[in-house]
């Protein structure tokens, strides 16, 4: 049941003396009794459910639709990642030759594909720890997870959903800058041999770009699942990274190199791609050394004991009508 009412007609005014309030406009009020009336709109179902939380984790990650402070970090790690691609296109245009530049002959070795795509790892990981953060923390926070946990989405789907988002988001700065890198030298003549060596590079640098954002984005979200605030979220994710690594060091330095590796999940991460792809000079992470196997086993004691976690605090939020 509706009201509506047009502007009242002409005539005494009905605050003036001898006027009715109640009869001015009486007669062009009118109720509209259209009963119930049903959704016309689209039903997207599970899907659209799906596609909204992803795009809204998109949005508030890279600070859209929010004030300017909250764009600086991700948008600044994307640029700066980006900028070393260009640079490193830049000085092979500009000196016409890159490969002898770094010392190599040409075709460019595969470890310059791979320094520029994780090179800058404090800022990967800092763009991975603010992702994660803000992909879950907000809504913890502040009761949204409930409102999207009684609609088309289950705990396992909306997990899923914010996971494949931050992973699409760390691909921007392990795959995309890599990419364009091959791009360009292969453009000026630098890159791969030939077609097959340009498509083998270009897979590589995808399969390990993805592996490595996968992995940070399983550790940072099941570090982030424990906590609601997204500072201290971010603190602590960092904080965890530098710690690991820095007790990574130390056992490497004091010849415990096997241990080193699973004690950072970054270096075990790093290590496992650069084997994965093939070059493993350029990063020099000490730990050459170390079998392929335990590099593995390393990777995998992170990834699962991360997904784990994630997997207990998410599973087990509380969602009410």
């Amino acid at each position: 049941m509706s009201w509506s009412a047009v502007s009242p007609p002409s005539g005494p005014d009905p605050a003036s003396p001898g006027g009715s309030p109640f009869r001015a406009g009486a007669a062009d009020a009118a109720i509209h009794d259209r009963g119930y009336q049903p959704y016309r709109g689209e039903r997207t179902g599970t899907r659209g459910a799906m596609r909204a939380v992803f795009v809204q984790t998109i949005q508030r990650v890279m600070g859209m639709r929010r004030s300017a402070r909250h764009k600086i970090v991700p948008w600044l790690t994307v640029a700066i990642a980006y900028l070393q691609a260009i640079g490193t296109i830049a000085v092979a245009g500009v000196f016409g030759g890159l490969a002898e530049d770094l010392g190599a002959d040409a075709p460019l070795s595969k470890d310059a594909y791979l320094e520029v795509a994780f090179g800058p790892q404090v800022l990967i990981v800092v763009f991975a720890a603010v992702a994660a953060a803000e992909a879950l923390c907000p809504d913890r926070r502040d009761g949204l997870a409930t409102y999207y946990l009684v609609s088309q989405l289950d705990r396992r789907l909306y997990t899923f959903t914010k996971w494949t988002a931050v992973v699409s988001l760390m691909s921007l700065v392990t795959v995309g800058p890599a990419m364009l890198t091959l791009v360009g030298l292969t453009i000026l003549g630098q890159g791969p041999g030939g077609p097959l060596d340009v498509l083998d590079t270009s897979l590589r640098i995808s399969g390990v770009g993805l592996l490595v954002a996968t992995s940070l984005a399983t550790v940072c979200l099941g570090i982030a699942s424990l906590m609601k605030r997204t500072g201290p979220a971010v603190a602590v994710i960092v904080g965890t990274m530098i710690a690991t690594s820095t007790v990574a060091e130390i056992l490497r330095v004091s010849g415990r190199t096997y241990e080193s590796v699973f004690a950072s999940p970054t270096l075990a991460i790093v290590e496992l791609a650069s084997r994965i792809f093939g070059g493993v000079t350029v990063l020099d992470t000490g730990v050459e050394s170390v079998g392929d196997a335990a590099v593995a086993s390393a990777w995998a004691l992170w990834i699962v004991v991360s997904a784990a976690v994630l997997a207990a605090r998410m599973l087990h939020l509380e969602a009410t009508r």
